[in-house]
């Protein structure tokens, strides 16, 4: 979904749709390149666990507080577990499964991830592909990262 500042809505064209994307992660890389390291400034000068970074700190939250009306924000796609299982016979929709435990099934056979650190991590040890669509912070990073290392072509 696009921020308000582009002025885009949910009915976006590709020129749209192109516009959003490059704006997000020019975004990204302002929030990463200037704000961040202001902010762990802040963070060494009042000692506030100044051994972890700014973005680390973000890439580990567990819990994000969004301000959003359902009035002014836009339409997402909530679809209903049983409505994806029984489009096709190939796809199970749960609740909950534990990731690491499907990455080592021995039938998996490629990962769509975010390229967050710990799916990285567990694919890597796994040996199971992964087919990344980075969002935040450092993960569009990630697939360099994987193939300096030589475990994953970026």
């Amino acid at each position: 979904m696009p921020p308000t500042v582009f002025g885009l809505d949910d009915r976006m064209s590709f020129t749209d749709r192109l516009t959003n994307w490059l704006g997000f992660y020019s975004l990204m890389s302002l929030v990463e390149y200037f704000m961040f390291p202001a902010m762990d400034k802040v963070k060494q000068q009042y000692d506030i666990k100044p051994e972890v970074s700014t973005a680390e700190g973000v890439g580990k939250a567990e819990l994000v507080l969004v301000q959003n009306s359902f009035c002014f924000g836009f339409p997402r796609p909530l679809t209903p577990g049983n409505l994806l299982s029984s489009k096709t016979s190939n796809i199970k929709a749960v609740d909950w499964m534990p990731q690491n435990d499907v990455l080592g099934h021995v039938k998996t056979k490629v990962f769509l991830s975010h390229l967050g650190h710990n799916s990285m991590y567990e694919a890597a040890y796994h040996g199971v592909p992964i087919v990344g669509f980075p969002m935040w912070s450092d993960q569009p990073k990630m697939p360099d990262k994987s193939h300096e290392r030589e475990w994953g072509s970026g």
